[in-house]
């Protein structure tokens, strides 16, 4: 889960209703599953209207938060504080036993974030393996997971070198797991010569272009 700061509309109510409305609206949850538990405000005025910004990501937990009240008299008031904020929300967990390397079967569960401490849930939409141990529940954050490869270590290669118009191609062997767009090792198995290249979707290393 990745967020941005944001300016949402002004609401009338009081600044910890405005603050779980706008980050209900964020993350895309209902009200319901946002809990304001404080908001760092003495005394404010009655019968304005708020709008919420949030000058970070942090969306639970003690968030920062800027405020501008709108009196009836069209007047602005602005406030600079905290607000301490619980949210529910479905994020992917282990479904089974996971040893560390191994693929992770994921579901969805309903997780207080908050009490992740920092940690942010991974995009469920892609495939990860475990970096340690993982029990059946425990929910899936970069700390404690990466990306499954699109191609693992020892994977068989296509090397491809381009001068211009001239393509050269050998085969070769990855030394370590790679992902298609980004730099990878690799050892050309006819000159045992380890080479740096862009991991291509369609299986190959690309070691260079030039005019």
């Amino acid at each position: 889960m990745m967020f941005v700061a944001a300016i949402f509309c002004a609401w009338a109510g009081t600044p910890a209703e405005a603050v779980q409305t706008a980050i209900a609206e964020k993350l895309g949850v209902s009200a319901e599953d946002v809990v304001v538990q404080k908001v760092g405000l003495g005394t404010v005025p009655e019968d304005c209207s708020w709008t919420v910004e949030f000058p970070s990501d942090q969306l639970w937990g003690t968030v920062s938060i800027e405020l501008q009240a709108e009196l009836s008299d069209k007047s602005i008031r602005h406030y600079r504080s905290w607000a301490k904020v619980s949210v529910w929300a479905e994020i992917p967990v282990a479904a089974e036993d996971v040893a560390p390397g191994q693929k992770i079967p994921v579901r969805m569960e309903r997780q207080q974030l908050d009490l992740l401490y920092g940690a942010r849930p991974v995009d469920p939409s892609k495939k990860w393996r475990a970096n340690v141990a993982l029990s059946e529940g425990e929910v899936l954050t970069s700390t404690r997971v990466q990306p499954w490869p699109d191609a693992a270590k020892d994977s068989p290669v296509q090397i491809r070198v381009q001068r211009g118009a001239l393509v050269v191609q050998a085969p070769g062997k990855l030394t370590e797991d790679a992902w298609v767009g980004e730099v990878v090792e690799v050892t050309n198995l006819l000159t045992q010569v380890a080479l740096t290249g862009i991991y291509e979707a369609d299986g190959s290393v690309r070691i260079g272009v030039s005019p």
